[in-house]
């Protein structure tokens, strides 16, 4: 004989006051309770306020003066370039240094016009006459999310 139909014989065998008793939910008073404990919960989960994010404003550069010397020194130091914005008169020679620990450069590709400091090992500089006006974004080869700009005015 299958086992289920031996359970239920066997089962059904059993006087009624000692078989186990089913709970019957939607008969007691905590099927209800469960009910609208549910309801609310889903109700306070839409209900809630929304408050969006504001977009963070947009702050302007500040204005540069140029720098008044024929020679401007920049600094690069492991995974940024100080003073990575600069403002200069045409004519300027500008001077990297690298005083990190890592190799960089001082790269700039735009307009069919490049010029480049080669791979500048710890210590060592590369240099730049920019005898054009414009705006010149440079870039490390080596670490290409190290970006600067040097704007050169007439």
């Amino acid at each position: 004989m299958h086992i289920c139909r031996l359970q239920r014989r066997l089962y059904t065998q059993i006087p009624t006051r000692h078989r186990r008793r089913q709970y019957d939910w939607k008969r007691s008073a905590l099927g209800p309770m469960v009910s609208a404990l549910a309801c609310l919960l889903i109700v306070s989960c839409r209900e809630g306020k929304y408050t969006p994010t504001p977009y963070p404003t947009y702050t302007p550069l500040p204005t540069y003066t140029p720098y008044p010397s024929p020679i401007v020194s920049l600094t690069i130091v492991d995974d940024f370039f100080q003073d990575s914005a600069i403002v200069v008169v045409k004519g300027t020679k500008v001077v990297w240094v690298n005083a990190g620990e890592n190799v960089h450069s001082a790269t700039y590709q735009q307009d069919g016009e490049q010029w480049d400091t080669g791979l500048l090992m710890p210590g060592q500089s590369g240099v730049h006459v920019f005898n054009k006006t414009g705006n010149y974004f440079y870039f490390c080869k080596v670490h290409e999310y190290m970006i600067g700009s040097i704007r050169v005015l007439q």
